[in-house]
């Protein structure tokens, strides 16, 4: 499985899924990794053995051979061919230390950074997680963010965003490409940390790392690049198999899609089909706030229009806050609330 940025962000929004996947996937390929390093690593101990056999009888005919075409006296002859040989192997094993340091560093210091945590032994099974805390409203007083400089692209800023997310409702967030609706997004699951102003969640200030990922545990969310698994992550079989095939037949996946244990039978579909299962994985969390980031572009509009006018709403009855992204003014009366931005700034509501 392709582990890319992407796949990360699924992951740091769900700790359930993070130890599903080191569990059930990222362990038992990193063992078939191991195997397949230690095949290389002897491989190329033969080669480098036979590569200091070459060596040695270059050094031979060096020093059998050479005197026989240059004058050198034999103190200085020995001296350079011990220096050559004795000097060869720890330089070597030094020069090879540094970027090996480097790379392993690197690659750990990614890991963390989406919440996989390598050397902390992680339970066969996921344990049990408590049900998330209650939800009841989600306050920005002034948040910005900023996005560093990178190569030849300028930096920029979102914001000032003030805001208030009430649970129960179902809010559109909408405005053109580039006007700061998937990085207001990520700020309001927490994936995203402020450069300036407040986050409020129940009253409580969220400043801390902790509590960005007590956030982000209110949060299922699918966003418009999500990789999807194989696998549905950071859940048992028992509740699959209870609620797995009539949410898959809400979606109309059924014919296409069944699940073997925790595994898809299949996730060679279309598109819309592809962001449906990401959808139904989603759901599966039972999250209080489902964040949706232009979830419906790639849907017919047939289905397209069940989403928004019968499947959100009933999202929406059973007491879900509903966050959605959309370019689909056709449905904006279908919403509480319509948050318009422009150029990174909520634009004020009209009347």
């Amino acid at each position: 499985m392709h582990f890319s940025l992407l796949a990360s962000r699924v992951l740091l929004l769900s700790r359930a899924k993070r130890l599903d996947f080191i569990a059930h996937h990222f362990r038992p390929t990193g063992a078939e990794v191991r195997v397949l390093n230690r095949r290389h690593r002897l491989i190329n101990l033969l080669a480098e053995r036979l590569a200091e056999a070459m060596v040695l009888g270059n050094v031979a005919c060096l020093l059998f051979v050479l005197p026989r075409f240059l004058t050198l006296s034999p103190a200085t002859l020995t001296g350079l061919l011990l220096a050559a040989v004795f000097v060869r192997a720890p330089l070597k094993s030094l020069l090879d230390v540094f970027p090996r340091t480097q790379h392993a560093s690197l690659s750990i210091e990614r890991m963390r950074e989406v919440g996989l945590e390598v050397f902390v032994e992680t339970p066969a099974e996921a344990p049990a997680l408590a049900a998330s805390p209650e939800f009841r409203e989600l306050v920005f007083d002034g948040v910005t963010f900023h996005y560093e400089k990178d190569h030849d692209q300028a930096g920029f800023a979102v914001g000032p965003f003030s805001l208030r997310l009430r649970a129960g409702e179902m809010v559109f967030v909408v405005g053109g490409n580039g006007a700061g609706k998937t990085t207001l997004a990520k700020l309001l699951c927490g994936l995203y940390a402020p450069a300036a102003g407040t986050v409020l969640l129940n009253g409580a200030v969220v400043d801390t790392d902790d509590e960005r990922a007590a956030l982000r545990e209110l949060f299922a969310a699918v966003f418009a690049e999500d990789p999807l698994f194989s696998h549905v992550l950071g859940a048992s079989p028992g509740a699959l198999a209870a609620r797995g095939g009539a949410l898959l037949d809400e979606l109309r996946l059924a014919a296409k899609v069944s699940l073997r244990g925790t595994e898809f039978s299949t996730t060679d579909l279309s598109q819309g089909q592809r962001r449906r299962l990401s959808l139904f994985d989603a759901l599966l969390e039972d999250r209080p706030v489902l964040l949706l980031d232009e979830w419906a572009a790639d849907q017919d509009p047939e289905f397209r229009q069940f989403f928004y006018e019968r499947f959100l709403p009933g999202l929406r009855a059973q007491g879900k806050t509903i966050v959605v992204i959309s370019h689909d003014d056709r449905y904006f009366p279908c919403a509480d609330r319509v948050i318009r931005l422009d150029a990174g700034q909520i634009e004020p509501a009209a009347g």
